[in-house]
């Protein structure tokens, strides 16, 4: 189905594409970013964790990390 056939020429298909942005795929967005944010604190507190043996040295690694996600 619309395909040429043998020794047809100057053949074109047309497809339309929706692209419209509804509601749904905002909120799709919104939840996937906050999911992401979410998994960079978590990975990042998690490997502080693993890293630092010193509150003080722990408390300002992780300010460094929030400090650098946030740009």
């Amino acid at each position: 189905e619309n395909l040429p056939q043998a020794g047809e020429q100057q053949w074109k298909y047309t497809i339309s594409l929706d692209t419209s942005f509804t509601d749904a795929l905002a909120k799709q967005g919104v939840a996937l970013e906050g999911y992401i944010k979410q998994e960079k604190n978590w990975l990042a507190s998690s490997t502080i964790l693993k890293l630092c043996s010193d509150l003080g040295e722990c408390l300002e690694t992780m300010q460094n990390i929030y400090k650098n996600t946030e740009e």
